[in-house]
């Protein structure tokens, strides 16, 4: 049977749309298909993380671009063309039948004018859709104010294409994203790009369907379709009372309000979004889940959420949480009700189930994969957080695939940040994923860390990291720290000669130094890249570029042992990179983008340079170059087709010994005045969602590089011109730049040893690393290959012949390509971590379990929590209670009976010998007068004289409270069963009873 492209152009009306048609994870072709329509000036790509959510819950999607909308072009009589909005809604419907071959939809999803094509699509087309979601539409009808509104923005439009401004763009996004919340920044920048790729005739077509709609009288057919109305509660078009006053009038059509979002909620609140459409559409393809009409932000969780929670966490919810959640009908409103009740009962059972049940996840292997984190449910950044440190906020890390061999003993080194990170910063986690240590270091510009690794520095293990200003895009301006195994911030190491270390490089020698990236703007012609008007302000001080630095310092004096400068080695014409509007004293032309070092035995260097798709090795007396591997100044000759030299904007290029693979990898023979060594690095084949070099996905490369120990002189290729970076996508753009730039000598030659790619695959288009972890000692094993990322949570483990050991994600794969969450490198090692701060405790509000958690410290095996009548220094006043293993990065020790009335509590932290750990006694918890007692239960076992009469008056009122709250919500349900209004003195809003969803 033939396959349906997922891409294909439908021609309506003279106008070649764009379409987009996806199967859902599970790859089901037939599955129930939901139709995305996007907003006046995006495109189908605001829909990116919608569309994820709906693959992984086993629908299909169609989406498609607006007339003259990124890759859908204008009518051919564009300057004529007028279409009211019932004409692209009939297009809408159209574009279904050409894709599915049937006009049938399990739903359709619009926003803003999609939103109001989909309150017309339910009254044209009843038959073919089953439910509607409109998002964030200006309402039933045109606003009166429309038509002015609209033809100032259109006359704005004209004046920015005149003028080279994006007047019209920016403001757009900032009414669609109102505010400077920086949580939404990423959100902002993502809007922008897609509101550039709106036409001016596509703009025009757009707003004159949407400035001359009228559809108020036609309510009465909209009910014939189930239909939800979104509003974002900061929304100035899609305004909150005017979409619920239009839910309204529509038979049997729900509203729900997002708070803290604006015009765009499926982008601005995406895991949020996810939530309210699934619980709408049904959980999995087809399948119908039941879902609670509401105004609230939150929709109530099912009667068994709020039982698992119950039975998985200790604190009991807010009453103003449960009780909110009677607003949403008389019968869902006796349920919750009854909820409040037998709330103390699952805490009871929890309580007694906890002695009995053992722990079914394993110590020694991680959770199984969860979709939800992956598939945008729980928000981009699902996070675990602790009772113990509040502050702390760690990524779940989802494992797809674990093997033991990924429990070596080393621990994972990365630093989360970006829009959806609130508190970034540098952090360590164990084999399962567990957070070990985490610390936001809070500066001026967000506390984000970079290239978190363990360094020797004589003789001791230290955690190095950058922090410093790093809004500069791509690079920042900074200091290096080194931090001692207590946490303690014991060196600050900056760059020499007054400049600011930059993000990209630390890395410290065994003679003591430490080489450093950074970054100068310096004064250089480029006008061969364009041209400059004098008299345009962004063009005033042309002629300005960032030039690229190392340096090499001692780290105890800070004193200059080396520099390089690439400008004074290295050709500008050989970028990649566009110099697009800059090239100017404030926004200087990034040409070369260092972004590591290494230094070999030799005492050379070897220079990534991102935007010349290239490594080079320099000569560490003089600065001179020896070669270049990759770029239009490459010398080497590919002996693996291409695939060698198809490299682009790659990061963290390394060399390492030729005998590193003993059992994959042999050496050829050697032959004299020939070097070969091995080169790996991260291939991003991407650049800021450019992806018109390299393969389609990012890959970490081992090498096997030959050339002669002492070259002649500086070899490249000659067969190419130096022309400025192509803008437009070329199929066969790496074909010929291989062609371009293979080598003909053939004393340089290199092939592909292995090449480490990720199953999903992925594509970063930032950041990345790749790491050579080696064996355990004595083992005579390959090591093992530890590829990060970069601009997407994700790192993976490789064993050295390319297939997948461990692939974790810590974020949402709904993330990626934003900058939403993001860890420049990601590293493995050994570390022994011994902080000088105590173990952090608390206790349940219901008296039945202690939390302790020691962060930073991994020597920690067991812990004793001990009791006592007073809270004394003298260790004969504590008596042990319970010994328990360390689990996780915090424990929680459930209180034996025989605590009994104990006021104090404490916790005690045991190695692996069973000593006590240094610093690891615990605060003091002072249960107060109150202690052996809690709410409910009643502890069975507890001695008559713990009966006490405040104890028995306080269960009376519990009990007393809770016939009422049964009594109230028993009266009500009678009332709705009778059709009644309902009872009067627990009513919250008079009139008719709410109407289910079922039953409209």
């Amino acid at each position: 049977m033939a396959t349906t492209p997922a891409e294909a152009f439908v021609e309506l009306d003279g106008i070649n749309y764009y379409t987009l048609l996806e199967n859902p994870t599970n790859g089901a072709p037939n599955a129930p298909c939901v139709l995305l329509i996007h907003a006046l000036m995006s495109n189908l790509h605001m829909w990116d993380a919608t569309a994820a959510t709906l693959h992984a819950a086993g629908y299909r999607t169609l989406r498609y671009d607006h007339i003259g909308h990124h890759r859908t072009p204008p009518p051919p009589d564009a300057p004529n063309a007028h279409y009211h909005l019932d004409d692209l809604t009939r297009h809408a419907h159209q574009l279904v039948r050409a894709r599915l071959g049937h006009p049938h939809l399990h739903a359709l999803i619009g926003c803003s004018i999609g939103g109001s094509m989909a309150f017309r699509y339910a009254t044209l087309f009843p038959q073919d859709v089953g439910r509607i979601i409109s998002v964030a539409s200006p309402g039933l009808s045109s606003p009166a104010f429309a038509h002015e509104l609209w033809t100032q923005r259109l006359e704005q439009f004209e004046q920015d294409l005149r003028t080279g401004d994006e007047v019209l763009c920016r403001e757009t996004v900032a009414r669609w994203v109102p505010g400077e919340r920086a949580e939404d920044n990423g959100v902002r920048r993502e809007a922008l790009g897609q509101v550039r790729t709106c036409g001016i005739e596509g703009y025009r077509v757009l707003v004159q369907a949407i400035r001359g709609y009228d559809y108020g009288g036609l309510v009465g057919e909209m009910g014939r379709v189930r239909m939800l109305v979104v509003a974002g509660e900061e929304d100035g078009a899609g305004r909150r009372d005017v979409l619920e006053s239009a839910a309204g009038r529509i038979e049997g059509a729900e509203f729900v309000g997002m708070g803290r979002t604006g015009h765009l909620p499926p982008m601005q609140k995406a895991g949020e979004f996810g939530g309210v459409m699934m619980r709408f559409l049904g959980e999995g393809g087809g399948t119908t889940s039941p879902y609670v009409p509401t105004t609230l932000t939150h929709a109530p969780p099912p009667f068994d959420h709020w039982f698992h929670i119950a039975l998985s966490i200790p604190s009991v919810p807010s009453v103003h949480h449960a009780s909110a959640a009677l607003v949403h009908g008389d019968r869902a409103a006796s349920m919750n009700t009854a909820l409040l009740f037998l709330w103390p009962l699952a805490t009871w059972l929890r309580t007694a189930l906890a002695y009995d049940t053992p722990d079914s996840a394993s110590l020694t292997t991680p959770p199984q994969y969860n979709a939800a984190y992956d598939n945008g449910t729980f928000g981009y950044y699902p996070v675990r957080t602790y009772v113990t440190a509040e502050d702390l906020h760690s990524p779940q890390v989802n494992f797809l695939e674990w093997d033991a061999q990924c429990d070596d003993g080393l621990y994972y080194f990365f630093a989360p940040r970006g829009w959806s990170v609130p508190d970034p910063g540098p952090m360590i986690f164990d084999s399962r994923g567990e957070l070990v240590w985490a610390k936001h270091f809070d500066n001026n510009s967000g506390g984000e860390a970079y290239d978190f690794m363990v360094q020797t520095y004589q003789g001791q293990e230290y955690l190095t990291f950058w922090l410093g200003d790093d809004r500069v895009r791509g690079h920042g301006s900074g200091h290096y720290y080194m931090l001692n195994s207590s946490y303690d911030i014991v060196h600050r190491v900056g760059a020499a000669n007054g400049l600011s270390a930059d993000l990209h490089e630390f890395l410290i020698t065994p003679q003591g130094t430490a080489l450093m990236t950074m970054y100068e703007i310096v004064a250089h012609d480029v006008t061969s890249f364009r041209e400059f008007d004098p008299d345009l302000p962004e063009d005033q001080n042309p002629n300005f570029i960032w030039d690229c630095l190392f340096q090499e310092v001692d780290v105890a004096t800070g004193d200059l042992v080396f520099e390089w400068r690439a400008s004074d080695h290295m050709e500008l014409h050989d970028t990649y990179h566009g110099i697009g509007p800059g090239g100017t004293q404030d926004d200087p032309f990034d040409w070369f983008h260092i972004n590591s070092v290494d230094k070999d035995e030799l005492g050379n260097f070897l220079v990534s340079a991102r935007y010349m798709h290239s490594l080079t090795y320099i000569d560490g007396k003089t600065g001179d170059v020896i070669w270049t591997l990759g770029g239009k100044s490459n010398a080497f000759m590919d002996l693996s087709d291409g695939f060698s030299l198809n490299f682009a904007w790659q990061h963290d290029a390394r060399f390492i010994p030729i005998d590193t693979f003993p059992n994959m990898y042999r050496a050829p023979p050697e032959r004299a005045g020939y070097t070969t060594r091995l080169v790996t690095f991260f291939d991003n084949a991407a650049e800021d969602q450019h992806y018109d070099h390299g393969l389609t996905y990012s890959r970490g490369l081992l090498l096997e590089i030959t050339y002669p120990t002492t070259p002649p002189a500086v070899p490249t290729t000659t067969n190419h011109d130096h022309q400025r970076r192509q803008e437009s996508y070329d199929p066969a753009i790496n074909a010929a730049k291989i062609a371009e730039i293979n080598g003909t000598n053939p004393d340089y030659t290199v092939r592909v040893v292995q090449s480490y790619e990720n199953p999903l695959p992925v594509r970063s288009s930032s950041q990345g690393s790749m790491q050579i972890l080696p064996p355990p000692p004595g083992s005579s094993d390959d090591p093992t290959v530890l590829i990060g990322y970069g601009l997407n949570a994700v790192f993976t483990v490789f064993a050295a012949n390319g297939s997948v050991l461990c692939d974790a994600h810590y974020g949402a794969n709904t993330s990626w390509e934003r900058g939403d969450i993001q860890s420049y490198r990601v590293y493995k090692f050994p570390w022994s971590g011994a902080p000088r701060q105590p173990p952090s405790v608390d206790i349940s509000d219901d008296d039945v379990e202690v939390y302790i958690s020691w962060n930073g410290a991994t020597e920690v095996t067991d812990w004793i929590l001990q009791c006592a009548e007073e809270d004394s220094e003298s260790e004969q006043a504590w008596a042990d209670v319970v010994r328990v293993g360390k689990e996780g990065f915090e424990t929680v020790i459930q209180l034996p009976e025989d605590v009994g009335e104990s006021r104090f509590l404490r916790v005690i932290a045991l190695g692996d010998t069973g000593r006590r750990l240094q610093h690891g006694v615990s605060e003091t918890i002072d249960r107060g007068s109150m202690a052996g007692s809690s709410f409910f239960p009643l502890k069975v076992a507890s001695s008559v004289r713990q009966v006490t009469p405040l104890r028995v008056f306080l269960v009376l009122v519990s009990m007393l409270s809770g016939m009422f709250v049964l009594y109230e919500g028993y009266r009500r349900y009678l009332s709705w069963s009778f059709g009644r209004p309902g009872g009067r003195s627990l009513r919250w809003r008079q009139g008719k009873a709410y109407r289910m969803l079922g039953e409209a």
